[in-house]
């Protein structure tokens, strides 16, 4: 038997020493068991000798109200066996099922365990940086993993508000830059009071109504998701102001016209002077008076050219009589007549 074969004839000291062996035979035994199930269990290990905290927050711009919010962790690496990182050149993509780089990989520098990136902001907008890191355990496989990340490049933006020339004209399109700083466009919805936004060009345009006052709010998404909404300055609301009337080329601050002047004229305009919008006004009717023999004579017409009997009349003057055209009236884009005065002119 068992017991006859190690214990028959053996001297109690050396019994109690095979059962020793025997007991260390056994925790021999345990101790392999576990680190087979053990590696069974976790196959892929990696083995870190230093760690560092790593703080990653979910946005470093905060404003007045919001929150700041960031991950906090510990990070691992091996300090002695630095990985590898690439990144994607120009025009470059990534073989997610070979895990490698399809055309220019650029090798980032590393400090100690951690790679650098610097990149130039060449354009604003949204940029995306795609990449591998190639990492092999001492006494393991080679591994690689994917990485992406996207950054947000903004235009430098000098704001400068004139506090005295906040206004809005009523009937024209009022082009605006809505920006809040930190934010780009995408999370930026703004709104208007007494008026109307909407997208115009590269901005925004305002259409006022018909009270003195527009305030232009920003309601702004922060990237917890988030809502906030920002108040701007008040906009004052004035009317378009009336254009100048001219006539053969001469406005109010002429005196004298020559009678071929007159007689080639075909009608009367109506000119913003000066004005920072391009608008049009179209003159709907005016009158003519001119002495003849001591009686005043006038024609009217509707619309801006000049009648056949005012032409005719302006074909009888004669040097030194007084040419007025009176009543002149004109139509601007936002539907209203406005009366633009007279003007008056000795032929010469």
């Amino acid at each position: 038997s068992w017991e006859s074969k190690n214990f028959y004839h053996v001297p109690l000291a050396a019994g109690v020493t095979i059962l020793s062996k025997l007991q260390g035979d056994i925790r021999n035994m345990e101790n392999e068991t576990v680190n087979h199930l053990l590696g069974s269990v976790e196959q892929k290990s990696f083995k870190f000798n230093t760690l560092t905290p790593i703080v990653k927050p979910l946005s470093s711009y905060v404003t007045v109200g919001g929150k700041y919010q960031a991950d906090i962790f510990m990070g691992a690496y091996d300090n002695q066996n630095p990985p590898e990182v690439y990144i994607c050149g120009p025009g470059a993509t990534i073989d997610t099922l070979k895990k490698e780089i399809v055309g220019e990989a650029i090798k980032l520098p590393m400090d100690g365990a951690m790679a650098k990136l610097e990149q130039g902001a060449a354009r604003a907008g949204l940029n995306t940086v795609r990449g591998i890191i190639k990492f092999k355990p001492v006494g393991g496989e080679a591994e690689t993993r994917i990485f992406e990340t996207v950054y947000e490049v903004a235009q430098p933006n000098l704001v400068v508000s004139p506090s005295k020339m906040n206004v809005f004209y009523r009937g024209v399109d009022n082009p605006v830059t809505i920006s809040v700083s930190g934010f780009s466009d995408k999370d930026i919805q703004p709104s208007v009071s007494n008026g109307s936004l909407s997208k115009g060009g590269e901005g925004w345009v305002v259409r006022p109504g018909k009270d003195r006052e527009c305030i232009v709010t920003a309601t702004v998404t922060n990237p917890d998701g988030s809502k906030k909404t920002m108040q701007g300055n008040p906009f004052r609301v004035k009317n378009v102001p009336n254009p100048t009337p001219y006539f053969a080329g001469k406005s109010v601050d002429d005196e004298t016209i020559k009678k071929a002047e007159l007689t080639a004229s075909q009608g009367v305009i109506a000119k913003m002077v000066d004005f920072e919008f391009d608008l049009r006004f179209e003159v709907v009717e005016f009158k003519v008076t001119m002495i003849v023999s001591g009686t005043p004579i006038e024609k009217y017409t509707k619309g801006p050219a000049l009648s056949g009997e005012m032409k005719e009349m302006f074909q009888k003057a004669k040097p030194g009589q007084k040419v007025y055209i009176e009543g002149i009236k004109a139509k601007g884009p936002d539907g209203t007549i406005r009366s633009l005065g007279s003007l008056s002119f000795k032929v010469v």
